[in-house]
């Protein structure tokens, strides 16, 4: 076959993914490795289908292969990172987080997630400068002076805390989404 049809089939696996085809979708992903087994797309691809159907050790397996096939895609980095996050693997998760962070240093998403996981670890200068960068590049996103408000408080820093907590509520954010 003409190895230019993997393009094809996982232009279609995105389509089925969007779909909401998930087993189209990897069906797809997958002939188009058959046809060029270093596309790391389709692995991502077929990862993020196998996720959304909660085959999380196939997903985890096709986000590292398509790490593998392509280091610099820091997508894969994230989805990766997510899925560790959710299977309770932190450590594994902050490493793929600062991987994706070296390669797309202006993600906001990306720093944000971090935060949290060094909140979560006490870890509470690294959660602070992490969150700094969110509302730096996230200025409009409420959860960011939220989250960062709240770990002023935890470190004793009141005036910080009820200013990012004002900037949250000025910025429409409620604690019904918390």
């Amino acid at each position: 076959l003409d190895p230019n049809l993997a393009f094809a089939f996982v232009d279609r696996a995105v389509i089925r993914f969007d779909g909401n085809e998930m087993e189209a979708a990897v069906k797809d992903a997958t002939r188009a490795l058959e046809i060029r087994p270093q596309m790391y797309l389709a692995c991502f691809t077929r990862g993020n289908a196998r996720k959304a159907m909660n085959d999380l050790t196939g997903a985890m397996r096709d986000y590292t292969d398509a790490i593998h096939l392509n280091p610099r895609h820091a997508e894969s980095w994230v989805n990766r990172g997510n899925l560790k996050f959710e299977i309770g693997d932190r450590d594994g998760a902050l490493l793929d987080f600062t991987e994706a962070l070296k390669l797309n240093p202006d993600d906001g998403d990306i720093y944000y997630n971090r935060a949290i996981l060094f909140d979560g670890a006490g870890r509470s200068a690294e959660a602070l400068a992490d969150y700094d960068q969110v509302v730096r590049l996230k200025p409009g996103f409420p959860d960011g002076w939220f989250n960062r408000g709240v770990l002023r408080y935890k470190i004793n820093d009141r005036p910080g805390a009820i200013a990012d907590i004002e900037t949250f509520t000025d910025d429409g954010g409620t604690l019904r989404q918390f």
